[in-house]
């Protein structure tokens, strides 16, 4: 088998609504809301005709590509012994893909990501992880790892507990490894981890730029390339508009977009951020859509998160989840905004964003963070 990946298996499904379903149900259209609450998306999803389903997810879409270029590929996936998860297995032997594995009736439904349309053909989408991200150990299949030439893996799925272990097995028996970075934000979550997968045990690392200098903390892009010529591996860099560059020791190959390519809609724009400050792209977004009444965050309740977090270190290094090193820096970066009360400027949402959308929220709080575990963890 050329190439095996292991992700998230997501099912889009997608059905027509009216305007009016979209507001009954809470929903902004042509967003994306992600549910935590089974119940509630089974709320939305019930009593809606299926028009059509796509067995989905980051590295499901990259193996069913490779499938259809002519190679033999395989997913290993968590799904449930339910209808999605069904449809989520025929959808990819129908693409003829190897599903390696073995379904059981779990107390989560499969991952499934809604996708609504409207007359006007406008898309929102309700996202249900389910039973996607919690795979482990048992779930990997050693034999099928052996047997590939490549392992995929994406950045999406790995998270402590469980999902790494899954992670660390599938690499120890595979004979090389190519990985997602996936999104920036997996990558600030993610660092320290993923700067020694990078590192020390992926052969192939795939990324857009603004993943791979958050990795590294890159001033410019030229930094990248210098990173990536000591790397002495595969590094794949998307540029947006630029192109793509691969990099592999001190060779270097870039490839620009065709010129004749007429691109109808950009959704996601890239956006400037100052070297002075201490957030992301996300944040910098949110800061220029969504000035809605000047007013900032209380620093109570800034502080409220942040000790959250020092506890949820504290609590993991205790039980041996959490290695100590990497626990001490996050509790150290806590304690720099708690105790020593730095960085406190920069938190800069407005505080009625809160009311639309929590993530871009939880991000202005771990970023801060994020930059000062690098202090202590250097």
């Amino acid at each position: 088998m050329r190439v095996l990946g292991i992700g998230n298996a997501i099912v889009d499904v997608i059905c027509k609504v009216n305007d009016d379903f979209i507001n009954q149900n809470n929903l902004t259209k042509g967003t994306m809301k992600l549910f935590f609450d089974q119940t509630e998306f089974k709320k939305i999803i019930s009593g809606l005709k299926i028009e059509k389903t796509i067995s989905g997810g980051s590295v499901a879409n990259s193996i069913v590509g490779l499938s259809q270029l002519g190679n033999q590929v395989g997913f290993i996936g968590k799904v449930s012994e339910d209808e999605l998860g069904n449809k989520y297995e025929e959808g990819l032997k129908s693409e003829n893909v190897k599903f390696f594995y073995s379904k059981k009736k779990e107390a989560i439904d499969t991952g499934t990501c809604l996708i609504l349309v409207t007359p006007d053909s406008e898309r929102t989408m309700c996202t249900f992880l389910g039973i996607a991200g919690k795979i482990n150990e048992k779930d990997i299949n050693i034999e099928a790892i052996k047997k590939s030439e490549i392992l995929f893996l994406e950045g999406y799925l790995w998270d402590e507990g469980e999902p790494r272990k899954a992670f660390e097995k599938a690499i120890t028996n595979s004979r090389k490894v190519a990985m997602s970075l996936s999104d920036q934000f997996c990558v600030d979550r993610h660092k320290i981890h993923f700067l020694d997968l990078v590192k020390n045990k992926l052969d192939i690392t795939f990324a857009n730029e603004q993943e791979i200098m958050s990795l590294i903390d890159a001033k410019n892009f030229t930094e990248v390339i210098e990173f990536g010529k000591n790397l002495k591996k595969l590094l794949v860099i998307t540029r947006g508009d630029k192109g793509a560059i691969s990099i592999f020791g001190d060779q270097v190959d870039e490839n620009n977009i065709l010129s004749n390519l007429e691109i109808k809609h950009k959704i996601v724009k890239y956006v400037k951020v100052n070297n002075n400050v201490m957030w992301g792209a996300q944040t910098q977004r949110s800061i220029q859509n969504f000035d809605i009444s000047q007013r900032k965050f209380p620093i109570q309740f800034i502080k409220s998160h942040v000790e959250l977090k020092r506890a949820c270190a504290i609590a993991n290094k205790e039980l041996g989840m959490l290695d100590e090193q990497i626990a001490d820096a996050i509790i150290k970066a806590s304690e720099d905004i708690l105790e020593r009360n730095l960085y406190l400027d920069m938190f800069p949402l407005d505080i009625f964003f809160y009311a639309y959308c929590i993530y871009p929220v939880n991000y202005q709080i771990i970023n801060p963070i994020h930059r000062s575990i690098n202090k202590w963890i250097n």
